[in-house]
């Protein structure tokens, strides 16, 4: 009697046979065939051709039981570091692969054929494509797919997690920086005891640009404040944290991206097939603007920090550094209080305090993130004096805002750059401010402001970034 086994191996071995005999017959037809196709399509990979007739007999192998394993393959994850897209789905191939890719969340990863693939990234259920390219992806290799970016400059990366833990010394881990932030510029990472001053040391990665991926760097491992500056400017704080810890012979990739202040960034600790460990800059841009009436001098702390102490109106303020969250703000106006209120500060955003008229406080939120057109500029305008009608700007007499109240701010209007551009800012009935000679820096972000004071309106343009 012979087994349910035999019986399957019988028919196995049948079937494999037929399939020989039957693909010597075809590959003596279709092999010219194959050469033309290849010739025509030198993109056609094997992949493609697995499927043809000569594929098929590999195939019919592993219908009999071999080719479950992965060894060969490559695996890829996804990490979703978009700052406005929450959830995206990855075609490759034009076939759907990856769906519900949220952010900060790293899927799992997934086992592809070796070779080069086109990516098209959505948003969830869409089907308009943000983003796309071809990688090449190579066996026994491990990937995690970065993307970064805003919905309207959506871009992603393909990291390598191959390194060999046997070629770092005993004791040590390396640690390496992405900078997926359009906007931030070259950044400087620093990790240090908790104390120590930026001043007085060295970074550990120095002027990692945008887009760029550094080298790998030894460090003891250990714990370390990590801190992150703009390139060759210990003082100008991006990140700040307390403690990240790098385990012996260990592999991290720190990614740096963006906020909406475009100054500050957040940063993701990733470990080399391991998890990835979120760090938000927990921190706020403020600046005080002075408007007050009479060229009154304005005082302003959040939580007990001074953030402006006697600033003459009309004067805007520098950008400070705060800790994000809800406390007290005091606002003076030559010394005398004139609001103690809470207020809330968002992480990672840019803020205008405006002191205007008798004491009236309105805090705008800014958009300090660049044009993502490299030869544009962003402007707006900004409306501190009391008693002045709502404002119009115009350039080259275009109009760019209309309507602007009192303690108001307009959009911004993304305009063409120029080594000279006339400004005009009115109301409907009088002109309040004019330059015929303004100059607008590609990649850079301007604020118009008409600020009060003194006896006529007083007009400031300041590039913010």
């Amino acid at each position: 009697m012979t087994s349910k086994a035999s019986h399957g191996v019988i028919r196995c071995h049948d079937r494999v046979t037929q399939a020989a005999l039957v693909l010597g017959a075809m590959t003596a037809v279709f092999s010219p065939l194959f050469a033309i196709a290849m010739f025509r399509s030198p993109r056609l990979s094997r992949r493609h051709l697995l499927a043809t007739a000569p594929g098929a007999l590999a195939l019919g192998l592993s219908a009999c039981g071999g080719g479950s394993d992965s060894a060969g393959k490559a695996q890829i994850r996804v990490l979703n570091l978009s700052s406005d897209v929450a959830s995206l789905d990855i075609d490759l191939d034009a076939a759907t692969w990856v769906t519900g890719a949220t952010t900060a969340q790293l899927t799992d990863y997934k086992e592809v054929d070796p070779d080069s693939y086109d990516f098209s990234l959505r948003r969830s259920g869409s089907t308009i494509a943000l983003a796309s390219g071809e990688r090449t992806l190579t066996k026994d290799a491990h990937y995690t797919l970065v993307v970064w970016g805003r919905e309207t400059a959506l871009t992603f990366v393909t990291l390598t997690e191959d390194e060999d833990p046997d070629d770092v010394d005993s004791g040590k881990a390396r640690i390496r920086v992405y900078n997926a932030s359009a906007d931030s510029g070259a950044l400087d990472l620093y990790l240090t005891s908790t104390a120590v001053d930026l001043q007085d040391t060295t970074a550990a990665q120095s002027a990692v640009a945008s887009g760029l991926l550094s080298g790998y760097r030894d460090m003891s491992a250990g714990s370390y404040r990590l801190r992150v500056t703009g390139y060759g400017d210990a003082s100008d704080l991006r990140l700040d944290v307390g403690t990240i810890a790098l385990t012996a012979k260990t592999f991290t990739t720190l990614i740096l991206t963006g906020t909406s202040s475009g100054v500050l960034v957040n940063g993701y600790a990733l470990t080399q097939q391991g998890n990835v460990t979120p760090m938000a800059t927990g921190k706020s841009r403020v600046r005080v603007v002075a408007s007050a009436d009479g060229r009154g001098a304005v005082g302003v702390t959040w939580a007990g920090q001074p953030l402006a102490a006697a600033l003459s109106s009309p004067t805007v303020g520098p950008y400070s550094s705060v800790d994000a969250g809800t406390q007290t703000m005091n606002v003076l106006v030559n010394g005398q209080v004139v609001s103690s209120a809470q207020r809330t500060l968002a992480v990672g955003v840019d803020y205008t305090l405006m002191v205007w008229g008798s004491g009236a406080v309105s805090l705008i939120a800014d958009d300090n993130r660049l044009p993502t057109n490299s030869a544009r500029v962003k402007l707006r305008l900004i409306h501190g004096s009391a008693g002045t009608e709502p404002l119009t700007m115009a350039v080259d007499y275009s109009v760019t805002a209309s309507g602007v109240v009192q303690g108001a701010a307009s959009a911004f209007s993304t305009l063409n750059a120029s080594s000279s551009v006339r400004l005009d800012v009115s109301t409907s009935a009088d002109q309040v401010y004019t330059d015929d000679d303004v100059t607008l820096t590609a990649q850079g972000v301007y604020t118009a402001f008409v600020l009060g004071g003194r006896s006529t309106p007083t007009g400031l343009l300041r590039k913010d970034r």
